[in-house]
């Protein structure tokens, strides 16, 4: 309760500053209900075999150019100005699309049910508004045919071909897109932000392909519904449950196994879904190190578990209950007697959800979403001797709590028209990195001590308005703002944030679009150097380390080819970023005995420009796309590099990608990527010399200064699909950097040879694999 109380106080607040606006807003919104008098046709549209709700439709009537996209729950309404005969083209890529002629005499409720194309032949679909700028959309069908790395489809990597976006280092699931890193991304899954998306790490993301509905990538125009991060939004909505009929499938690869379930509890009426995978090789890679390396085992495992529940009460309410548990595991264990040392890191993240979606007329759709989520971080050390008896554990946690509401409506008042608004709030609980040590002998304590255990609350509020208006079928206009209060140590951060979309429609096949959108960032993320493993910590802004904004503006040129059917699209874009924080140069992250804000530089600027192309095929036999990208992106802080800007660590230059996928015949598919960038900026020191304490000190040049060589390599799959009796059976045979390219993962200085010398170290040759799954 103090918690609800808490945020509802903040939200008065907020209220408060923006009493004007919602007047302003309901005296419009009486006007046009009152004055309008137009006719509603509204409903769902779902798949005709499972039932799920189809994201992203497009409703479509032929003879006025009215139109309309379900939501993110399968709803739609489109509002007509007289009684007619309408002709509604009802349509979404990968389905077949159908239409349907309704006499329309009074506001009407029509559910529409789709079933996938499965055939190979074009199928053009005329959806000129379907293409959003900023906005990235991959299906989980194309997810599952791009190239697979160890056999693993992945959600991210697949957003990694695409322009605006890059991986960081070879093999990483980051997202660094348009100049951002990787906490300036909002991660949603199923409405619910999450903290840390990747296992092995960085290689693989936490996203169980078999269990994706729909999934898209936000880098600009961010719609004002969306708040609380600086580069983009990843919006993952996973699968609801069949409502049909059982399903499930499992796969085994050469990195892991999976399996996916899902049937009705009441057909047409509710469901249960549940996803699970893990590492396939966990379980013995503690014994089999063990023999090679005798004194020494190591075991890694990791898991990610979804469950779902959804039950629809009746035709205006239904209700969903979510589960997401996912976890990575390493043990160093060494044992050379007496002496034995347990080296233990682990994370993971863990999330609950309810969900009501609430249809309160004709033309008003809500949903309701209450969460928790958790990320947590440890490091542990247990030291042992028998012969002295002497038992030392060194812990350090770190992680965050958060606690959330977010109330969404939908208002569809008058034809080409609708208004999306809403409430959100988070009590966000940070631990920002706290040691506990333990020193005992025999039976008997010496020595506990806790150290840096000082847990920090914030709250943050807001409240949004977005306004979709299209005028004469040739001018779309998304105008919104967000108006947030952050609260944390008795100090509020009030913010407006405007968000404006304008698209001009030159004809059917071209058009213009351009938005400008400013967004606040409330929390940081402090991330150390370490390779490969995660040492990240989540702190709140403070009134030391405030709030971080951006400011971007994008445009873009979108045409059609349906003789070839191709998009073609050419966006450009200029952010501006402030506020930001980074480690000072040489501090030890996990010392709990220094504040973390005396760890770091704060008042950071940043800037990243860049023009982006994208040709792509999304139907026939042959699909796929060519992705090119030019970008500069800085950093600035008074006390790093002299106070000079200097190329942000993952500034690449020139990024291509170019994906193909070749539908052979109805049972053999081939799928080839290739990836080529420029090479990332590093440091490297000038020259050295010899201490009076005999100490190697090492005179720097300016920071980022050198490039490293550049990357690429080619990566094909063949996937075998054959019908079975009792079900579906699919084999991938994947190789993974074809012609064995020695990217370079890092460089590093050595001495061995007597003289200084540039080293490279590369990280994947190539790497060929397998993988089975069965679909039922």
């Amino acid at each position: 309760m103090p918690v609800i109380l808490h945020i509802s106080i903040q939200y008065l607040k907020i209220m408060k500053q923006t009493k004007f606006l919602f007047c302003i807003f309901f005296i419009f919104i009486s006007y046009v209900s009152v004055f309008s008098q137009k006719y509603t046709i509204n409903g769902k549209v779902i798949d005709k075999y499972t039932g799920e709700n189809i994201i992203g439709a497009i409703i479509f009537d032929t003879n006025s150019g009215n139109n309309s996209n379900t939501n993110s729950y399968g709803f739609y309404a489109v509002s007509f100005s007289k009684q007619d005969t309408v002709y509604l083209q009802i349509s979404k890529l990968g389905y077949r699309p159908i239409i349907q002629k309704i006499k329309l005499k009074s506001d009407t409720t029509i559910n529409f049910q789709l079933s996938e194309n499965t055939q190979i032949d074009e199928v053009i679909i005329q959806e000129k508004k379907n293409t959003t700028l900023g906005v990235i959309n991959i299906s989980a069908e194309q997810i599952n045919t791009l190239p697979l790395i160890g056999a693993e489809a992945d959600l991210i990597k697949a957003f990694q071909l695409m322009p605006g976006v890059q991986s960081g280092n070879e093999g990483s699931s980051g997202l660094y897109v348009r100049g951002g890193s990787p906490d300036q991304n909002l991660i949603l899954l199923d409405d619910v932000p999450l903290y840390y998306v990747n296992h092995l790490g960085g290689f693989v993301s936490i996203f169980n392909s078999n269990a994706i509905n729909d999934v898209k990538l936000i880098k600009g125009s961010f719609p004002a519904r969306y708040g609380g991060r600086l580069s983009s939004v990843l919006d993952v909505r996973i699968k609801d449950g069949n409502l049909k009929k059982m399903h499930y499938n499992y796969s085994i690869g050469t990195l892991s196994s999976k399996f996916f379930y899902e049937t009705p509890i009441k057909k047409d009426k509710s469901s249960f879904m549940f996803s699970a995978r893990g590492f396939l090789w966990g379980f013995i890679w503690q014994p089999v190190s063990r023999l090679i390396l005798k004194n020494v085992s190591v075991g890694y495992n990791f898991y990610d578990i979804n469950l779902k529940y959804n039950l629809i009460i009746n035709d205006k309410n239904r209700i969903y209950f979510s589960v997401y548990t996912g976890n990575d595991n390493l043990k160093y264990k060494v044992k050379d007697k007496p002496l034995k040392a347990n080296y233990l890191l682990n994370w993971g993240n863990t999330l609950s959800s309810f969900r009501w979606n609430k249809v309160f007329s004709k033309k008003t759709f809500s949903n309701l979403t209450i969460a928790y989520t958790r990320y947590k971080y440890l490091n542990e050390i247990n030291y042992t001797d028998k012969n002295t008896k002497e038992n030392i554990i060194s812990q350090y946690s770190a992680g965050i709590n958060d606690f959330s509401l977010k109330y969404d409506f939908n208002y569809f008042p008058v034809k080409n028209y609708s208004v999306n608004f809403g409430i959100q709030a988070i009590k966000h609980k940070f631990n920002p990195g706290a040691v506990f040590e333990y020193f005992a002998v025999g039976d008997s304590t010496v020595k506990e001590t806790t150290i840096g255990n000082n847990k920090l609350q914030s709250s943050e509020g807001a409240f949004y308005l977005e306004n979709k208006i299209s005028i004469n079928n040739f001018t779309d206009i998304n105008a919104g703002i967000r108006m947030s209060d952050y609260f944390v140590e008795n100090k509020h951060f009030l913010s407006a944030e405007p968000r404006v979309l304008l698209n001009l429609y030159f004809s059917e096949k071209l058009s213009l679009k351009s938005s400008y959108t400013e967004t606040q960032q409330n929390i940081h993320l402090l991330t150390s150097s370490t390779v490969g493993l995660p040492a990240d910590i989540w702190v709140p802004a403070t009134k030391y380390a405030q709030p971080e904004k951006a400011k971007q503006f994008s445009v873009g040129i979108f045409k059609f080819l349906p003789k070839k059917n191709i998009e073609i699209s050419i966006e450009g874009y200029y952010k501006n970023l402030n506020k930001l924080v980074a480690y000072k140069e040489g501090i030890n992250f996990k010392s709990a005995t220094t504040s973390w804000e005396n760890k770091i530089e704060i008042n950071g600027k940043g800037r990243s420009y860049g023009i982006e192309l994208l040709l792509q095929k999304k139907n026939g036999k042959t699909t796929g796309w060519l992705a090119y990208t030019f970008s500069k992106t800085n950093r600035q802080f008074n006390n790093i590099n002299n106070g000079n800007a200097y190329p942000f660590k993952y500034d690449r230059t020139h990024d291509i990608s170019v994906v193909i996928v070749r539908k052979i015949n109805k049972n053999i598919t081939l799928s080839a990527s290739w990836i080529f960038g420029s090479g990332y900026p590093y440091n490297l020191p000038l020259n050295k010399y010899i201490s009076t304490n005999n100490d190697e000190i090492f005179n720097w040049s300016e920071r980022n200064s050198y490039r490293m060589r550049s990357y690429h390599h080619l990566d094909l799959s063949l996937f075998f699909t054959k019908n079975k009796k009792n079900g579906i059976r699919k084999w991938s045979v994947n190789i993974y950097n074809v012609y064995n390219r020695q990217n370079p993962y890092y460089y590093y200085l050595s001495d061995e040879s007597g003289t200084w010398k540039l080293y490279q170290q590369s990280l994947f040759p190539i790497m060929p694999s397998i993988s089975y799954s069965f679909e039922f």
